[in-house]
């Protein structure tokens, strides 16, 4: 069986923690350098709840139409945007799919996305509307938005955005 799917039956099986299911969960979180250790402990006391996120996390963010590195960079976007930079510090410099260079999150966080491709430059742009005022998000900017997104890529990066939106906000206030 491969880690997370181990991880998914041994949380099935269980109504309490195992503590096989607890240390592959945060082999897995370490593994993807995010979200910070903080965010798993505030979960873990729901264990339904550390299950269903992390599935969802991983649903999201290990698999899906969109690259890695792209959902990468839009979790760093958020987290700055967010003021929770400690969401995404284990991704930058790691190397490997979702590895963010230093350069590419400070690019993100300027709003300076010419350096990447048509598909990474229209997701980070909705998802910075998401962010800062998903009102704003009208049908015009859908249509510039699915020029470059095919629809299930726009549903994938919504999703992955909501997720995020609501998990920095929920752990910058944890931390205060």
């Amino acid at each position: 069986l491969e880690e997370s799917t181990m991880t998914t039956c041994i949380f099935r099986r269980s109504r309490a923690w195992e503590p096989a299911a607890l240390e592959m969960a945060r082999v897995a979180w370490r593994r993807h350098g995010a979200p910070p250790e903080e965010w798993f402990e505030l979960l873990r006391p729901a264990p339904h709840v550390l299950w269903g996120w992390s599935e969802f996390h991983r649903l999201t963010f290990d698999e899906g139409l969109l690259p890695v590195h792209l959902k990468a960079l839009a979790m760093a976007l958020l987290a700055a945007r967010l003021g929770h930079r400690r969401w995404t510090a284990g991704l930058v410099g790691r190397g490997g799919p979702a590895g963010l260079t230093v350069a590419d999150v400070a690019a993100t966080e300027a709003g300076d996305l010419e350096r990447f491709d048509p598909k990474t430059r229209a997701a980070l742009t909705y998802v910075g509307r998401l962010e800062g005022n998903y009102l704003t998000v009208d049908d015009r900017f859908m249509a510039d938005v699915a020029g470059a997104l095919s629809p299930g890529e726009l549903v994938e990066i919504g999703m992955f955005a909501g997720l995020h939106l609501g998990s920095i906000r929920l752990a910058r206030l944890a931390a205060a």
